[in-house]
């Protein structure tokens, strides 16, 4: 009996085993770029309050990423001397400022007014040390008031308002309660607005629930910049790319368009006058596969279009389609007139391609887009020669694809 049940426990683990072998790994890629403008997927009333607050403006992306954000953790010293810090105030307004910036210039003359109210005032000069900052009061015949805090640059928090939180600008005002980014303003600041500031900043504050959408995903989310996608991407892989980018839009163009879908199947209507060599798409939806964008200039194309072929013949486990950029010349005649052939499909870019592939902008040839599965991984400006070319493979399209989210 026992012999039995052991027998049986082992058919099943053989045949779990057999299953799992058969069941294709899923691939995770790299969350693209999506450009949306937060602030208008607001509720209407809540937009009215943060645009009062902002001065009037609009809230930025980055803005609204800004929320949050744990407040700086690290002590800090004043121009007197005293050591400052931060996180275990209720109520924070740091003004970001530079001595060099006019408009935080002009602030100085209002400063009192900034600082009346219970929260703690910072005034830190990004750019500035005492020396300087005490200059620039005088000059301005403003004595800095008791209850603000001023600090001279220092290099570790100047590393955490442009790397952690990511100001944009000269003045900005970030705000804090209870350790985190309720609000920020950016640009010269009215005076009389700081009742507006302080109630959106620290009474009547934005709510987490108010930056959901009606299935309960977050709005702020909902928007990736090129550089949230970057910074998914490791520092090695990072370096990689850098390797082979010597025109600065591969890396450009990679960060850009890394883990867009591309609807293959959708194609440009197009004239008969322009060559048309792959009509259906769809064969290339589950593969690997490389569109080589290129210009032709009747000089030396018969070279051109053998390296390319020498590129297509060293990988022949990848598809291959060339697509013809038109200029001021009609590529397509100019290719018909060539002795030498692709080995491979070629298109127009005015004739039967996928709309998607329209809004990538290239400014140097040839250049390679790579795909998988109908996602963009990767893209090489100017192709410089083989060597180059087979690093581009290898981090766009081997299983060190950078576009997978588990070799990050």
């Amino acid at each position: 009996m026992i012999k039995r049940v052991l027998l049986l426990i082992l058919c099943f683990l053989l045949v779990s085993c057999g299953n799992n072998k058969s069941v294709k790994e899923e691939i995770e890629y790299i969350d693209p770029v999506k450009d949306v403008f937060i602030y208008s997927l607001l509720d209407t009333s809540l937009k009215n309050r943060i645009k009062l607050a902002n001065n009037n403006n609009e809230y930025e992306n980055y803005q609204f990423k800004m929320l949050n954000k744990e407040i700086y953790d690290k002590d800090l010293i004043d121009i007197n001397g005293n050591t400052i810090s931060l996180k275990d105030k209720d109520k924070v307004m740091i003004e970001i400022v530079s001595v060099k910036c006019s408009h935080c210039v002009k602030q100085l003359l209002y400063i009192d007014k900034f600082s009346d109210n219970d929260s703690y005032f910072v005034q830190y000069f990004n750019v500035g040390n005492k020396e300087e900052i005490l200059d620039l009061y005088q000059k301005e015949g403003v004595s800095i008031p008791d209850n603000i805090v001023c600090i001279a640059h220092d290099d570790e928090f100047e590393n955490y308002i442009k790397n952690e939180v990511k100001i944009k600008m000269y003045p900005t005002l970030l705000c804090y309660k209870d350790g985190e980014n309720s609000f920020s303003v950016y640009g010269e600041i009215d005076p009389n607005n700081m009742n507006n500031i302080y109630d959106i900043a620290f009474v009547n504050t934005i709510k987490k629930e108010d930056l959901l959408d009606k299935d309960g995903n977050s709005l702020i989310n909902s928007y990736r910049s090129v550089d949230d996608v970057k910074n998914d991407i490791s520092i090695e892989n990072q370096e990689k790319i850098k390797e082979i980018d010597n025109d600065k839009h591969s890396s450009e163009l990679t960060y850009k368009y890394l883990g867009k879908s591309i609807d293959i199947e959708n194609i440009n209507s197009a004239s008969s006058m322009y060559i048309s060599e792959v009509e259906d798409y769809s064969i290339l939806k589950d593969k690997r596969y490389v569109f080589i964008f290129l210009q032709l200039d009747g000089q030396s194309d018969n070279d051109t279009v053998s390296f390319i072929n020498t590129l297509i013949d060293e990988n022949k486990d990848i598809n291959f389609v060339v697509v013809l950029v038109e200029g001021v010349d009609n590529t397509s005649l100019l290719f018909n007139s060539l002795e030498t052939r692709f080995n491979c499909p070629v298109v127009s870019n005015l004739g039967k391609i996928p709309n998607d592939l329209q809004i990538i902008q290239f400014e140097n040839y040839p250049s390679a887009l790579f795909m998988e599965n109908g996602i963009i991984t990767g893209i090489y400006s100017s192709i410089k020669d083989e060597e180059s070319f087979s690093k581009a493979v290898d981090i766009f399209l081997s299983d060190n694809c950078i576009a997978y989210k588990k070799n990050n």
